[in-house]
């Protein structure tokens, strides 16, 4: 029995969706949603046979534009940084993983600090997406890509000498 369009998109995709969904709202729960939504979309865009060009630039703008979407209705963003799913890494030792946590955070606030735009190229390029890839998920000109993505990583950069604790991010 051949699997339908939508059911080897899904399986393809699903869990580099998700793990850019995490990423992005730093909540394993909230991560879950955006993901059934965009997929629960993108089965209703298969179903209406609207054409869809490129399945996993289509997933990843649809994702990112239901977490901002989301974000600017509430404003109450903070829950979402607080919320530490620590259990799922895997960890040496007590010290370990206070210093590894608290890397992590800073990180994830650091990004949160970055404009919406800046925070999807960000978590494009964690996730080893092409430039074409990022340039059709966030609406910048394929040929700024390389510029605006330098940019960004000079301005996180930038955020994370500003920490206190910036030594621990030298390695």
């Amino acid at each position: 029995m051949r699997k339908s369009i939508f059911e080897e998109i899904y399986h393809s995709n699903y869990k580099t969706i998700y793990r850019y969904a995490y990423r992005l709202s730093s909540n394993e729960e909230m991560a879950k949603d955006l993901c059934q939504d965009c997929f629960i979309k993108l089965y209703t865009e298969i179903k209406s046979k609207k054409p869809i060009k490129q399945y996993k630039n289509w997933l990843y703008k649809t994702v990112s534009n239901q977490y901002f979407n989301q974000y600017n209705r509430t404003k109450n963003f903070k829950k979402y940084l607080e919320h530490n799913d620590s259990e799922n890494l895997e960890l040496k030792n007590p010290e370990y993983d206070l210093v590894k946590n608290e890397e992590i955070e800073n990180v994830r606030k650091a990004i949160k600090q970055l404009s919406q735009k800046e925070q999807t190229l960000i978590l494009l390029y964690q996730d080893d997406c092409t430039y074409n890839e990022m340039a059709e998920t966030t609406g910048i000109k394929f040929s700024s890509i390389g510029k605006t993505l330098s940019r960004t990583i000079e301005k996180l950069g930038d955020i994370l000498k500003k920490h206190e604790n910036y030594a621990m991010f030298i390695k």
